[in-house]
């Protein structure tokens, strides 16, 4: 027996660093993905071959730990199958970008082990599994944002994501004259155990020394930097609502400005921006209606909302004064699916 799997990527509209904290967040699948084809095989050693990576195999009673490598995600994701799997992946979504590579290849990986196995997982068992993998085995301490998108993901339609609660409200976002890109800056992210990592103890911090788990509400006196920490978070909190209000009604103007207010909250309050991302926001907010980074930060991408008529200038000035960038189209899709 043999399946086959696909999961998207996501870009996140507005609600950066607040969805491991509970908060609502923007994102949409990608039409961009991972596809996984998982099948039984003879012997004692998971086979994994990925078009991008290679061909990897272990053991499957001795997996070995993780360490950077790019198959740690499929050692997690494989964890405790009954008998051994070969696995073939290959995937159309920029590495280290900013849109979910891991989550669409854990979301891919899981989907399909569900099938194969008889585990009859449902779409949000699949994403929490996914971000279980992802919290547990690979180390880096994400909110479910990512996972859920990439397997809720509906054609059409941005979420407004409880992380909290996990539900979420279709949002059908009104861009007219509009375009909504993702560029990725060429400058790779490597988020677990780094800078992404900090900023979750930060958050511990704040919630010990203001006596309180509600980030969204929770007042009094803090010091630097943890200070410019809160700020973002409540703010950027509030830029969702406003950012799934101006979208749905085709604001582009006031769409526009959140996203512009979004990026600094981020480059400067919270400080995950880094200087390609803000050189990269600087040239595209001078030719669209706003751009801010996306993701976890450290590189990877910013999207902008770009009027259709200006789009081939907004790629040139980039040329010119950025460098090297891919563009990808921003079209709400479906989330994870058997093929």
């Amino acid at each position: 027996m043999s399946v086959k799997a696909f999961a998207p990527g996501r870009v996140n509209a507005m609600g950066d660093h607040i969805d491991y904290l509970g908060g609502w967040v923007l994102p949409l699948a990608l039409p961009l993905g991972t596809q996984v084809g998982m099948r039984w095989i003879e012997g004692d050693h998971h086979r994994v071959y990925s078009d991008t990576h290679g061909e990897v195999s272990w053991p499957i009673q001795q997996p070995p730990a993780p360490d950077h490598h790019w198959f740690d995600y499929c050692v997690g994701a494989l964890a405790d199958l009954p008998r051994p799997v070969a696995v073939e992946i290959h995937s159309d979504l920029p590495q280290g970008s900013g849109l979910s590579s891991s989550a669409s290849l854990l979301v891919a990986l899981i989907t399909a082990r569900s099938a194969l196995n008889d585990e009859d997982l449902s779409p949000l068992q699949i994403a929490q599994h996914a971000r279980q993998v992802e919290v547990e085995h690979i180390g880096l301490n994400c909110g479910i944002m990512d996972q859920y998108a990439s397997a809720l993901g509906q054609h059409g339609h941005a979420m407004m994501l409880d992380c909290q609660a996990l539900t979420h409200q279709d949002i059908k976002f009104e861009l007219g004259d509009a375009e909504l890109w993702a560029i990725d800056s060429k400058a790779p992210r490597k988020l677990a155990g780094g800078v992404y990592n900090q900023r979750v103890e930060e958050c511990a911090q704040i919630a010990s020394q203001l006596g309180s788990q509600d980030f969204f509400t929770m007042r009094g006196d803090l010091p630097a930097p943890l200070d410019r920490r809160l700020r973002h978070i409540q703010s950027e909190q509030k830029r969702v609502q406003l950012t799934a209000n101006a979208a749905s009604a085709g604001d582009l103007v006031m769409w526009g400005e959140l996203m512009n207010e979004s990026h600094q909250s981020l480059s400067q309050d919270y400080e995950v921006a880094g200087e390609a991302l803000d050189r990269l926001q600087s040239v595209l907010a001078e030719h669209a209606y706003g751009a801010r980074m996306t993701g976890g930060g450290f590189g990877g991408c910013v999207i902008a909302l770009i009027a259709k008529d200006r789009v081939d200038q907004a790629r040139e000035a980039v040329r010119r004064q950025y460098g090297e960038t891919q563009w990808i189209g921003c079209t709400p899709s479906d989330g994870a699916r058997l093929l």
